[in-house]
């Protein structure tokens, strides 16, 4: 299992604008407890990403969906746990893995 630096972040920040600053804290932690491989995001990612974002901001995929995609195709990851119908159907690069197949 594998995670880019990002997640971490949206986690924290989404928690945080919410004012759930400790239940953020617990949720980062936890996660990290799973033992993800973290995967820093690097200059190579950026690129990669504005690419990617010039040719998914047409059909609405946000920045941050394209530093995580990025960031998957440049470390040969190809699949991703998502909720996000998104990934599989508009982005055609991995194949999602919907969460509630995981038993």
């Amino acid at each position: 299992m594998a995670i880019d630096t990002e997640i971490v972040q949206e986690i924290l920040y989404r928690y945080h604008r919410l004012g759930l600053c400790e239940e953020a804290v617990k949720l980062a932690w936890y996660l990290l407890k799973l033992k993800p491989r973290v995967l820093p995001i690097s200059q190579r990612d950026v690129e990669s990403s504005i690419q990617l974002y010039h040719k998914y901001s047409v059909k609405g995929i946000p920045p941050r969906d394209t530093i995580h995609l990025a960031t998957m195709l440049n470390n040969g990851i190809r699949k991703i746990i998502a909720a996000d119908k998104r990934f599989g159907e508009v982005i055609t690069e991995v194949e999602r893995i919907d969460p509630k197949e995981i038993t």
